[in-house]
Formats: C-alpha cells, sequence, structure tokens
C-alpha cells in the first residue's frame, strides 16, 4: 500500500549508540551525509518566524554550545512570511533566515501555546496567528513545506488531548491523524522536494492508552523516519505521562528518532529520556523568561561538587521578587553565560520591574544556556554510567524546594 522510496532517500539519519539499565537513549542524528551531526539525547533551538524570541543574531552566537538543530513552528511561519512569501522566494528557509549551516525541523503546532484542538475539523488542522485562525489542509501543509524545504517535517496531526476531550474526540483525533499521515505519504511519492525532506509520524490518543497504542501501531506500519510524541496539554499530568511514554516506546522501533512535544521542565526531560525519548522542542527556557525568571537548579558536573552537596536550591527564581533589589551576584557562578559574566541579579530585578526589553534578552541569554547545557551534562552523565546517582542529585536539592 505504501512505497518506502521515500523514507529510503531521506538525509536524516539516526545512530544508536547505547541503551541504559534505565532506558536511556544515546545516540547521533546525522544530516547531509555527516556534515552535521547532533548527540542525543538533546534540545532543539527553538524559534519563532525563524528568530530566536528575545535575541539578536549577535547575542545568539555568543551562546555556549548552541544546537545546530532549529525547531520552526507552523504557526509562527504560516502568516508571517507566509506560505505566499516563500512560494515567491524558491530558494527555502534556510536561505531566508540566514540558516544555512543548521538543520531545520518543522512542527505542526508551538509547544509553548494552549493546545486550541477543539476547533480542528476534518480534513483540516487548525493553526493560531496573531491574525486568528487558518485552516491547512495536507494538500496545503505539504505545499508550504516545498516551499520552506526544512530537513525534517511533522506530518500534519490532530493531537486532542483526554484531559479536555471526551474519548469520543480522542478516538476522532488518531482516525484523522493517520488520515492525514496517508494523504501527506501519497503527495510525497510524487515530490522531490518532500522526499528530500525527512517526514516524522505523529503519535497521538492524550492520556488514552488504547488510543495511543492503536496510533503507534499504525504509524508504525507507515514508511515514515521517526516519530513525534504528541498530545501533551502544557499542565499534563505526571502519572498519566509516565503511563503513555512507557507503553508508547515499547512499541516504536528502535532504529528511528523520537521526538517529543510539550515536555520541556527538567522532571518532564527526566521521565521522557528513560522512556526512550531523543529529542525535546527546546520551548522550555522562553517559557521561564516569559515568567520574567532564571533557571538556577545545579547542573552537578561532578557528584561531589558543592552545588550538589547543598541542602536546598530552587529550579528557578523570578527576579520580579523584591529580595533581589540588592544582590549584586550573578545567576550562578560560573555560568559562562552572558547575563551572569556581566551582570547581577539587582540589576536584572531593576530591568523586570521597570519593564525594560533587555530584561528579557538577559534572561533568555541565561536560560537558554543554561538549558542546552542541562543536556550536555545528561549526555556525559549517562556516557559515564553516573545517570542515576546524577539524577537523584539534582532531585534531592531541587525538586521537593
Amino acid at each position: 500500500m505504501f512505497s518506502s522510496r521515500a523514507c529510503m532517500i531521506s538525509e536524516m539519519h539516526f545512530v544508536l549508540e547505547k541503551v541504559t539499565s534505565q532506558g536511556v537513549r544515546v545516540g547521533q542524528l546525522i544530516f547531509s551525509g555527516g556534515r552535521i551531526v547532533q548527540e542525543t539525547p538533546m534540545c532543539l533551538l527553538y524559534t519563532r518566524s525563524g528568530s530566536t524570541p528575545h535575541l539578536i543574531h549577535e547575542v545568539l552566537q555568543d551562546i555556549p554550545e548552541r544546537p545546530l538543530a532549529v525547531l520552526m513552528t507552523l504557526p509562527s511561519l504560516y502568516e508571517l512570511p507566509g506560505a505566499v512569501t516563500m512560494e515567491r522566494y524558491k530558494n527555502g528557509a534556510h536561505n531566508f533566515f540566514s540558516l544555512k549551516d543548521h538543520l531545520l525541523y518543522l512542527s505542526i503546532q508551538d509547544p509553548s501555546a494552549p493546545s486550541s484542538s477543539s476547533y480542528n475539523e476534518s480534513g483540516t488542522t487548525s493553526v493560531w496567528s496573531h491574525s486568528g485562525r487558518h485552516k491547512v489542509s495536507v494538500k496545503d501543509y505539504a505545499s508550504f513545506v516545498e516551499s520552506l524545504r526544512p530537513n525534517v517535517f511533522e506530518s500534519l496531526c490532530d493531537s486532542a488531548s483526554s484531559i479536555s476531550n471526551m474519548q469520543k474526540r480522542v478516538r476522532k483525533s488518531v482516525d484523522r491523524t493517520l488520515l492525514f499521515l496517508d494523504e501527506m505519504l501519497e503527495l510525497r511519492n510524487s515530490s522531490k522536494a518532500l522526499q528530500e525532506c525527512s517526514l516524522l509520524g505523529a503519535i497521538v490518543g492524550g492520556d488514552d492508552i488504547t488510543e495511543r497504542i492503536r496510533s503507534t501501531e499504525e504509524t508504525v506500519k507507515r514508511p515514515i523516519d521517526g516519530f513525534v510524541i504528541e498530545g501533551f496539554d502544557i499542565e499534563h499530568s505526571p502519572d498519566c505521562t509516565q503511563a503513555v511514554l512507557s507503553k508508547v516506546s515499547s512499541l516504536l522501533p528502535p532504529d528511528k528518532p523520537r521526538f517529543i512535544h510539550g515536555m520541556g521542565s527538567p522532571a518532564d526531560v527526566f521521565r521522557a529520556v528513560e522512556n526512550g525519548v531523543d529529542v525535546f522542542d527546546g520551548a522550555y527556557p522562553y517559557m521561564v523568561t516569559q515568567r520574567d525568571s532564571a533557571l538556577v537548579f545545579p547542573l552537578c558536573w561532578m557528584l561531589d561538587q558543592v552545588d550538589c552537596k547543598s541542602v536546598k536550591h530552587p529550579m528557578e527564581i523570578n527576579l520580579g521578587d523584591e529580595r533581589f533589589a540588592d544582590d549584586f551576584t550573578p545567576f550562578m557562578d560560573g555560568c559562562m553565560c552572558y547575563a551572569c559574566k556581566y551582570h547581577t541579579k539587582a540589576y536584572i530585578h531593576h530591568l523586570v520591574r521597570t519593564k525594560e526589553l533587555l530584561a528579557s534578552v538577559l534572561l533568555m541569554c541565561h536560560n537558554l544556556a543554561h538549558y542546552i547545557m542541562f543536556f550536555k551534562v545528561l549526555r556525559s552523565a549517562t556516557m559515564a554510567g553516573v545517570y542515576e546517582d546524577w539524577k537523584a542529585a539534582i532531585v534531592k536539592i531541587s525538586f521537593n524546594n
């Protein structure tokens, strides 16, 4: 029924190097014949309309070890620059956004925004931009992907959550998502531009285990290059999430990458990587920045570090709090981000209270750098065989504070 041609010529390759007893997978995403290699587990570089929120290009270049894998969201691109502009431009998103040395992944929804799946209809998915709702069909989406030419794109999906929807609605979301995927595969077979992009199938079904199983088993049958676990609300239930991830992971083939949307906090990351997730959307630093906060949980480079012996350490601090008005220390000692090297909590507190735009710039600089380093240490601890001890140290210090 399905041609395997498109899957075989994909430029994305996943190499699984190690699976720990905790279920954590360490591997590599390889693109362009080895020109771009990204180690997993990893976070993507979250963007809106092709740019990292609050950061200009020059500032972004100073972020230590920033990912070369970029998340581009359909809602932020569908209006600006828009389908018509990209079709007329004809040179793709890499050139349009000056991201020639990056790999681009296009998602259907913005993981930092609340889900609006109740507005989806038969044959279309609703995408929300500043001007309102856009009804996007598979044909519309395929045409936009052809003009953008991302390295990887998510198939159109209806990611309804069980928390806010009845079982009938969740079942319909699975049916609709599978239909969208089949339509995309048919279009892909006749489009060279789509064949040059790697295609990810969406696993939906909310917290309904039966529907998650059906979605996973059916999606696995299709000739696709990887998977996206969708359908988690920003405020999802940890217990339900664990059950869903555990079951879905057991049904996915080990040789293809697993992306996830809507799970970005350290607690979520631990839960997801222990269930075999490889790639995270990277929106979490932006979400923390939007609430005027800075990530300060210890990274615990080594288990005998001073910060790993602290009695308590918060996950994040809100810079609008008056207690930082006279605090002339950086967010974190030893952090190499621009904000920590040159500014203090007191100064950034002042910027937050006076609503200066620079506050968001400095907070985003730090949060992004800290989050990227979190994933680097996660990979290092896993490869060194001390993941469980490293995780326990962070949980003890910060999670119950």
